[in-house]
């Protein structure tokens, strides 16, 4: 995965990045119907309390996201990791559903969004912590075929992709935000802003073309 095409992540939506700002990169590969996804990122306060899948650990210590959509599909894959390898997993109808949930909670209304919208794709992940290196690496495979409404030998070539991270230090409050994503703001659902992923080869290369949205 070392050779394989990667991003990096950044704070586009600041003019200067946070001093706090810890580096992070994201390659990606794939073999047949799998994307995988290899990421390191450093951390000088690996941690997160949530020792559960399906609940919001991104509210309450480190997480690193992945966000896919194949093209021309409204639904998108939103799945979550932390360093201790427990997740949560939801899959989003449109962007429109999110934006509207959004409304709601700000209105103070309260939604279920975490069962509304569980998902349950077998995607496999390993983590491995190195806390004398500050550093924690991420391993996961995704069956990019059980991702759209498509017969499983029409796989999509193209995709949109985000790669996000909510770093956490405790005692502190506030998290320092970052994305593979040229985001205007930091709302990690912006999907105009989102990277493209162009699979090469199907179905059996082992290499994809990764590239920004706006390159």
């Amino acid at each position: 995965m070392r050779k394989a095409p990667n991003c990096a992540m950044c704070q586009n939506w600041l003019s200067i990045p946070e001093q706090k700002l810890r580096p992070g990169t994201v390659a990606v590969a794939h073999y047949k119907n799998d994307l995988i996804v290899y990421a390191e990122l450093k951390d000088d306060d690996i941690f997160n309390p949530v020792k559960m899948n399906g609940v919001d650990a991104f509210t309450r210590g480190d997480v690193i996201e992945i966000f896919l959509r194949a093209e021309n599909e409204d639904s998108y894959l939103e799945h979550h990791i932390t360093p201790d390898n427990y997740i949560l997993q939801l899959r989003w109808p449109s962007v429109t559903v999110v934006n509207k949930l959004v409304e709601d909670t700000n209105a103070g209304k309260r939604v279920d969004y975490l069962n509304l919208y569980a998902s349950h794709i077998p995607i496999r992940s390993q983590t491995l912590v190195q806390a004398d290196l500050s550093l924690w690496r991420i391993l996961a495979v995704i069956p990019l075929d059980l991702l759209t409404s498509h017969p499983k030998d029409a796989i999509a070539r193209d995709w949109s992709f985000s790669f996000s991270r909510y770093d956490y230090t405790q005692g502190q409050k506030q998290p320092v935000l970052s994305s593979t994503s040229a985001l205007k703001a930091p709302n990690f659902h912006e999907l105009t802003s989102w990277g493209r992923l162009s699979l090469l080869g199907l179905p059996t290369a082992s290499t994809t073309m990764l590239r920004s949205r706006d390159s």
